[in-house]
């Protein structure tokens, strides 16, 4: 079932736009300090209506409120598991709703798929960690695969005419200052490559997390206000359009 749910009204989700929210269960990541474990985890996927059912009210809400909302957000989850992604981002551009894609980069296959097609106008890209807390932050075993196929869609973005972003939510004992500045090398070649933004942002306790479902006693901690644009006047020393959110 890759829709699960959708948000009828966001005055955030896509920066200068109205829009409505799709959310996408699945995901290949295990990120302790995800926010949305009911739409990763199997267990916690409760019984909702009929998939067939949902996507026709989605496309029938959408229809009636085109003239009113600028675009539709894909998110999770992670959308790009499913291979009908396509047809349904298709079927958003052919109301002239604007499309954007919050991803994780790993299935930069999709990604490709979409941006050949025209089917996205603004991507947003998670950028987890560098090679170091990669694996630690994703729980993910093969972390170099992870790495690999998130630079094919860095680099996939960088050579589209779509508008992205980058995203890095900031976890104390996950991330400090090194970690920042071993990604920012990493990426340091493409400062002047396309005018992207890179936003940072502290993990935020509102509800349960990823990590409360786990096995092991793991403890997450928030960056301060202060901290944080503290990183931020430190990638902007290094040339990267830095902003807090």
């Amino acid at each position: 079932m890759p829709i699960v749910e959708y948000k009828k009204l966001s005055l955030v989700d896509y920066p200068g736009n109205t829009c409505a929210v799709v959310y996408f269960s699945k995901c290949n990541l295990r990120c302790v300090y995800c926010h949305n474990p009911k739409l990763v985890l199997d267990e916690l996927m409760e019984s909702r209506i009929d998939e067939k059912v949902l996507f026709r009210e989605i496309i029938q809400f959408l229809s009636k409120r085109k003239n009113i909302i600028d675009g539709v957000v894909l998110t999770g989850g992670e959308p790009l598991l499913h291979d009908r992604i396509i047809k349904i981002a298709g079927l958003i551009k052919d109301l002239g709703l604007k499309v954007k894609l919050d991803t994780n980069g790993v299935q930069y296959g999709k990604l490709k798929e979409l941006l050949h097609n025209d089917l996205v106008d603004y991507v947003a890209l998670d950028y987890k960690g560098d090679r170091e807390n990669i694996k630690e932050i994703t729980g993910i075993s093969n972390e170099s695969l992870v790495i690999e196929n998130w630079f094919k869609s860095f680099r996939i973005l960088l050579e589209s005419e779509v508008d992205f972003e980058l995203r890095t939510t900031l976890v104390k004992g996950f991330h400090n200052t090194n970690n920042l500045i071993s990604m920012a090398k990493e990426i340091i070649h493409s400062r002047d490559c396309g005018d992207f933004k890179w936003y940072l942002q502290s993990f935020r306790r509102d509800e349960k997390v990823l990590s409360d479902y786990s096995k092991d006693d793991v403890t997450l901690h928030a960056y301060s206000d202060q901290e944080v644009s503290e990183m931020l006047e430190l990638l902007k020393k290094l040339g990267f359009i830095v902003e807090k959110r």
